[in-house]
């Protein structure tokens, strides 16, 4: 790995929810806190919602390898770039196998500006 990949820290938060909850609740601990990590932009678009248009903005973070995230997760972006921003986690992939192990995840997001 290259020194100074990983310049953006996130922290990784789980849904806190009764099963049955129509909205997810994220006012539970952090899972992870101060995570390096790359964030990448790679698309946006805009569509109309109702009277309004609604901006949407696609992301690829790549972090060292963690246990337990899933896509039921966000991401709250503590420093870098996109200091402020709350990204969804819609899917997660194995990036970098070394013998059988994962040394990195990339995890696909979007993030709904309002």
């Amino acid at each position: 790995m290259r020194p100074g990949l990983f310049r953006d820290r996130i922290d990784i938060e789980r849904t806190s929810e009764a099963a049955g909850d129509p909205l997810p609740d994220f006012t539970g601990r952090d899972l992870y806190q101060d995570v390096p990590c790359d964030i990448t932009l790679v698309v946006g678009s805009e569509t109309f919602r109702g009277r309004g248009i609604e901006a949407l903005a696609s992301h690829v973070v790549e972090l060292q390898y963690l246990p337990d995230i899933s896509p039921t997760m966000r991401l709250r972006v503590r420093h870098g770039t996109f200091a402020g921003s709350i990204l969804n986690v819609r899917a997660v992939r194995p990036l970098d196998m070394d013998r059988g192990r994962v040394r990195k995840l990339v995890l696909d997001c979007s993030e709904v500006v309002v």
